[in-house]
């Protein structure tokens, strides 16, 4: 739900199908999202793209790569469409609330989605063009006891975590599902320069079932250096064509 309300999309194809959609260039991401619908939704029809397309910027031509999953459902746009606004306005659904398990699910997503983890100033931050899409996570986040603050620009607001202790018990509660966003949070959490991932995202992220505390904590205080490792394969046809 969240990575949908961040980066996702939706729309009323003219033929009369109701696509829930994610675009990226990153391919692990797009894999997640793929999966987890997937998992949730038995049946549902999912589709993964992969593709190259010239792109044109500051004057320079470059090669873009793109991940793209499409999946197809009535139920699913007519769940979504009233929280999904234009101007990227976004609203929390009421039922996210019924449960922690959900409410840990939501916030993994927005922040996979639209945070990140800056390494200046060591803290986590939640980048949205709307004050009032912040301040409902605001709310949430305090359901597991992290406080944040929010601010903002000129052009958007912002939602920052910023004490270590405030980090820590987001890595242990919530934790990134995307490995190269977790080992940044991990690394900014120790104070200790930050080694970034080679590539994106191989090996296992926080899996989403629960609490991430099992494994934050024990890479906070005594963590190696090394990439994590898991056997992640790559699913995505390189023929551009839909895979099954």
């Amino acid at each position: 739900m969240g990575v949908i309300l961040g980066d996702g999309y939706i729309w009323r194809m003219q033929s009369g199908g109701y696509v829930i959609g994610l675009d990226t260039p990153e391919e692990y991401y797009a894999d997640l999202f793929a999966d987890t619908l997937a998992k949730r939704f038995p049946g549902l029809w999912v589709r993964k793209y992969f593709r190259r397309r010239n792109r044109l910027r500051n004057g320079k031509e470059f090669v873009e790569e793109v991940y793209t999953v499409r999946a197809v459902s009535r139920f699913l746009y007519d769940f979504l469409r009233p929280h999904k606004q234009h101007d990227f306005h976004w609203t929390i659904p009421s039922s996210i609330r019924k449960s922690r398990a959900c409410i840990r699910g939501f916030l993994q997503g927005i922040f996979d989605a639209e945070g990140g983890v800056q390494t200046s100033v060591p803290r986590i931050c939640l980048t949205s063009k709307h004050w009032r899409n912040l301040s409902p996570v605001r709310g949430l986040l305090r359901e597991f006891g992290i406080e944040s603050r929010l601010y903002r620009d000129r052009n958007c607001s912002r939602l920052f975590i910023s004490r270590r202790k405030n980090m820590v018990l987001f890595g242990d509660e919530i934790g990134f599902r995307l490995p190269r966003k977790q080992q940044l949070l991990v690394s900014a959490s120790r104070g200790k320069p930050v080694r970034e991932l080679a590539g994106h995202g191989k090996g296992p992220p926080h899996d989403g079932r629960g609490p991430a505390r099992d494994g934050f904590t024990r890479q906070v205080i005594a963590m190696k250096g090394e990439n994590p490792s898991g056997g992640y394969k790559p699913t995505f046809p390189r023929t551009g064509r839909p895979s099954a």
